[in-house]
């Protein structure tokens, strides 16, 4: 890690704006002893100086300037005038203002008095910093601030500058989506969206449509194969066992493929299944009741009944459906955690939350609300309301009265002389009844390397930027036009041993060099690298440090058995290869065409494309059982015996 650029400092000189007189007497009047001091102190190189201070009047200090020699009695005269606040003339109270939001400037007997009030009321106009109240020593004190945070990371805090009302209005979390469960962390505002399809059933087809609702169709884990015995586990899948010295059925049970909606028959001469289906509208209830009730199709397809319906339009419910129970609505959560909301439903438009009302209309308490607790009104001591103006706190660009025990206030003239003792926005004058703040000082150096700012009491800084990223492959430093810069060291991965530096290759050796920079060596040419599937032969490692596969394991081509294709596929766990059997529809035969195909189409009254031609023939593009003597027939190829009488229509 490199530092290539030095700290830096940069200082301005710290305005301060001071204008306080403090009433040392007992009678609200500012002693004239502090200009006496000043003056002393300040006009020792000039005689009028000296006069200044004696006397403690404006017109003394003044000329001791103009006699003092080097300013040293100019800095006695404005020191003394300054001090001396009960020695100056006035007709109306007006004439006394001293610019003080802290003080009560009176017109007594023609001489001004300006008495230091003891914590009434300074305010900003900022409800939510806290209340200004006066110190003993003139200034402007701030309050404590307005606690906004509700500690729920899904609301957004604000507060009203006006009326310190703190709201916490909740985050959208909706996607739209009508298949997700949308939610909200209170604790990191992380917003989720859930989907409601799956139901963790390796034995179901999930989906969802456009209007939400969820179906879960059930999988058919049969393989067409009587020597094999079909499941399906909810939690591995479908299953296929191959039963031990099996040659075909002997007994019905045999011949269950898993499909609810196949005959399920055992022709015990032959050991072969009868194909077939359960008549349409035969049941095949699956293990939920929410898709409705299933029934066999008469094609041996098991089809879905119509869905229950579960929204039940009443967005002061949350609606589910239990596979047992069926449907259920329960009510929303309204409860925000917030104290300070009044939390309802409505049944159109959802859960709202109301800030809560908080005045009171006492003007002799104080309205607030936090959570937990919710709103309060605390009793202000001695507080009757007021009864002169005297009682009301003062406003610095208003003049104050008191009416029907209530304070009023109008505006002081635009431009009135004001201060909220904060040097960084200037030179504050009154503006339509508040204190305006005026232009503010400038902060930017135009140096991107410094963090630029401006505080109360202490003025104008410019603190280094930080540009250290703690990355030892990267080389830090600061341009004072583009800001901070992290350049990579070409190469390097950060280390501390080899385990931080696996590139998960079977044929390199990871490796940690001095200095942190991670190593991958290839491994020696020949070197096994092989995989989980022994279907791709043996992988060895190659002089490039790759894994190249061995010769692929070859399977038997696929073949036909009557009306079932057989195929062969390579098992990757065991590399060897296994047989699957796959029935043609309707009975129809197996071709070699480009590969075993079944057949798709077969010739009316002929048994023309059947997998069984000596016991089936076609009608309708499916292959029948041929019809036994003494049935109806059609045609002498319909019949087992190959006659169809032409009167009696029946096989003999």
């Amino acid at each position: 890690m490199r530092l290539l650029r030095p700290r830096l400092w940069l200082t301005l000189p710290v305005l301060a704006l001071v204008a306080c007189t403090l009433d040392t007497t007992g009678t609200g009047v500012a002693s004239t002893e502090t200009g006496s001091q000043a003056g002393n102190s300040q006009g020792t190189s000039g005689a009028g100086g000296a006069a200044a201070g004696a006397s403690g009047s404006p017109q003394a200090g003044s000329g001791g300037a103009t006699a003092g020699a080097g300013g040293a009695g100019q800095a006695g005269a404005t020191a003394a005038g300054q001090g001396g606040a009960t020695g100056k003339p006035c007709a109306a109270d007006a004439d006394c203002d001293d610019g003080s939001p802290c003080t009560q400037d009176v017109c007594v007997g023609s001489v001004c008095e300006n008495k230091s009030y003891l914590n009434p009321s300074c305010s900003d106009g900022n409800a939510c910093n806290g209340k200004e109240v006066c110190a003993v020593d003139g200034a402007c004190q701030k309050g404590a601030p307005v606690s906004v945070d509700d500690g729920d990371a899904c609301t957004d805090d604000v507060c009203d500058p006006a009326t310190g009302i703190v709201q916490h209005k909740p985050r959208s979390v909706g996607d739209g989506d009508p298949c997700t469960v949308d939610a909200c962390n209170p604790k990191t505002g992380e917003i989720t969206h859930v989907s409601m399809v799956d139901d963790g059933n390796l034995c179901t087809k999930d989906s969802c449509d456009s209007n939400g609702n969820v179906v879960h169709a059930p999988i058919n884990p049969s393989d067409a194969d009587p020597c094999t015995k079909d499941s399906c586990d909810p939690t591995s899948g479908v299953k296929h066992e191959t039963i031990v010295g099996c040659s075909g059925c002997t007994k019905d049970e045999d011949c269950d493929d898993g499909n609810p909606c196949h005959l399920h028959k055992c022709d015990t001469t032959t050991g072969a299944c009868l194909p077939g289906n359960l008549a349409a509208g035969a049941s095949c209830a699956d293990t939920t009741v929410c898709n409705g009730q299933e029934a066999c199709d008469g094609a041996g397809v098991c089809v879905a009944g119509t869905a229950l319906v579960v929204d039940d339009k009443d967005k002061c419910t949350v609606d589910v459906c239990d596979p047992v129970t069926g449907v259920a609505h329960s009510p929303v959560n309204l409860d925000d955690g917030n104290d300070c909301t009044v939390d309802a439903c409505d049944p159109a438009t959802g859960v709202t939350h109301v800030p809560a009302v908080l005045d009171d209309g006492d003007v002799c308490t104080v309205d607030a609300c936090a959570t937990p607790g919710g709103v309060t009104h605390t009793a202000i001591p001695d507080c009757a309301g007021c009864t002169g103006a005297g009682d009301c706190p003062d406003r610095p660009c208003n003049l104050k009265s008191c009416v029907m025990k209530v304070c009023s206030y109008t505006p002081r003239p635009d431009g009135f002389s004001c201060t909220d003792n904060d040097q960084c926005n200037g030179d504050e004058r009154c503006a339509a009844g508040a204190c305006a703040p005026g232009t503010p000082l400038p902060t930017d150096d135009n140096d991107a390397c410094t963090v630029d700012s401006c505080a109360p009491g202490i003025g104008v800084q410019h603190d280094p930027v930080s540009y250290d990223d703690k990355d030892p492959c990267t080389t830090d430093s600061c341009d004072a036009v583009t800001g901070p810069k992290h350049v990579p060291i070409p190469g390097c991965k950060p280390c501390t041993t080899p385990g931080d530096c696996d590139d998960a290759n079977p044929c390199t050796i990871d490796g940690c060099a001095p200095g942190g920079a991670c190593t991958h060596s290839p491994k020696p040419v020949g070197t096994p690298c092989a995989n989980a599937n022994k279907c791709d032969g043996e992988e060895q490692c190659t002089a490039a440090g790759d894994c190249a596969a061995g010769t692929p394991v070859s399977c038997a081509p696929a073949a036909c058995n009557g009306g079932t294709i057989v195929t062969e596929a390579c098992e990757p766990a065991s590399g060897s290869c296994k047989k699957i059997s796959t029935v043609c529809g309707s009975s129809l035969a197996c071709q070699i065409m480009s590969g075993a195909t079944c057949a798709t189409t077969c010739q009316d009254n002929t048994t023309t494309s059947c997998a069984s031609p000596s016991d089936q023939y076609c009608m309708s593009n499916k292959c029948l059982p041929k019809i036994k003597n003494g049935d109806s027939c059609g045609a002498d190829i319909q019949c087992e015996s190959g006659r169809c009488g032409n009167s009696t229509k029946k096989c003999y």
